[in-house]
């Protein structure tokens, strides 16, 4: 038992000692990057993964603009819509800066 709560009391000394994940600061003149939907067709699918296999979450109308998350390398953007990230084709998507 003394094995057991001398690695235990070990840790918690460690889980004590180790620091806060430092938490990403937004720079003085940054500006949120934004997505822009784009399509002559109507709306555009978000879906849950980069790529058409993936289930749709919701359609939005072009023209729409959404907060940037993230490029994959087949061309998809993840975007951010109120408190989801789901992905839109970069065919009906283009990187803007506000």
């Amino acid at each position: 038992m003394a094995a057991v709560a001398e690695d235990d009391a070990g840790q918690q000394a460690m889980t004590e000692t180790q620091p806060e994940p430092e938490q990403e600061q937004p720079v003085a003149g940054q500006t949120t990057i934004r997505v822009l939907i784009k399509s002559s067709g109507g709306k555009v699918n978000i879906r849950t993964g980069n790529g058409t296999s993936y289930s749709r979450i919701t359609a939005v109308a072009p023209g729409t603009t959404l907060e940037y998350v993230a490029s994959a390398f087949n061309g998809w953007q993840a975007v951010k819509r109120e408190s989801q990230v789901g992905w839109v084709s970069g065919e009906y998507s283009e990187i803007v800066n506000p």
